[in-house]
């Protein structure tokens, strides 16, 4: 009797300890998918982001009916690197046409409105492409004034970053000289460093930043990824502070290898050629002490590292 009674035991210890197995199982799988989906949705989203660096439309030329009371076409020119599917025709952000017209690089299309829409010298036309990318002019720049349209070099956004101040710092004994600074193009591997970029912001509203946006390294070859978060924003005038007022230039520096516990962080310590990665997270001010979410991502150009 007391033989049969150890037995169950010992066999009850070991049904539990597989139940146990079996939900750390569970948890572990969990987990890794949930990674997984994440690397996949981010790599996604990389490659929609490089494709749109290579999108630039311009609209250079409006058609209008003999006594310039209405549009009755627009012509987009495509001066990107890479094929555009125009989607969208706005008059003063009132959607009018969405044409689903392709337009190879180095081409132009003349697109026709199927209903003319009537020509005001102030109102704001804008072409916008599939992946977001747009071209704005005012319609009295075309037709009275003969101007060249404006390039719109800030389509990704609000932010527009100064690609020629791009440079890195070296962190020595956890402290580092923000005047040190050194091209950004090719730090040496496994060196610890903080990122400088410089941007500009073109909005009409105060951009406030949080410590979420990142300025991150992906290796061409291996997809690895390295974030370093921000650290802090050098104003010209004033205390540094997460707010960047419309038409102020700062510097940004990135620091941390996240945003929570605020490690240094050192490049790949093999060599590699990686793509630029900035992420911005944060809001915009509005009136009345109101706020609404804002968000930026920007392709960068390639860094070297060497060992």
């Amino acid at each position: 009797m007391r033989r049969l009674k150890k037995n169950k035991k010992g066999v009850s210890t070991v049904v539990g300890s597989m139940l146990f197995l079996i939900i750390i199982i569970m948890l572990a799988s969990t987990l890794f998918l949930g990674l997984y989906g994440y690397n996949n949705s981010a790599q996604e989203a990389i490659i929609l982001e490089e494709a749109r660096a290579e999108e630039k439309i311009v609209i250079d030329e409006l058609v209008t009916d003999a006594e310039v009371t209405e549009i009755t076409a627009i012509n987009v020119k495509n001066v990107g690197s890479s094929a555009v599917r125009i989607r969208a025709i706005y008059v003063d952000n009132t959607l009018i046409y969405d044409p689903l017209t392709y337009i190879d690089a180095k081409q132009d299309a003349l697109l026709t409105l199927p209903d003319p829409t009537p020509y005001t010298s102030t109102s704001i036309i804008t072409a916008a492409t599939e992946r977001g990318v747009k071209s704005t002019i005012e319609e009295g720049d075309l037709i009275e004034n003969y101007q060249t349209p404006l390039d719109n070099e800030f389509y990704f956004g609000p932010l527009k970053l100064d690609f020629e101040e791009f440079y890195y710092i070296k962190v020595l004994e956890g402290t580092y000289d923000p005047t040190e600074i050194e091209p950004g193009w090719n730090p040496d591997s496994s060196t610890t460093l903080v990122w400088r970029i410089t941007v500009t912001n073109i909005d009409s509203r105060t951009i406030n930043l949080t410590k979420y946006s990142c300025l991150t390294l992906i290796d061409n070859a291996g997809g690895s990824q390295r974030p370093w978060y921000i650290e802090k924003i050098e104003h010209e005038t004033g205390p540094d502070s997460s707010s960047i007022l419309p038409q102020e230039t700062v510097n940004i520096f990135y620091r941390w290898d996240n945003p929570i516990s605020q490690k240094h962080q050192s490049v790949f310590s093999n060599d590699c050629q990686c793509r630029v990665i900035l992420t911005f997270f944060g809001s915009f001010d509005l009136s009345g002490d109101r706020t609404i979410p804002y968000g930026q991502t920007i392709p960068f150009e390639a860094v070297l590292i060497d060992k």
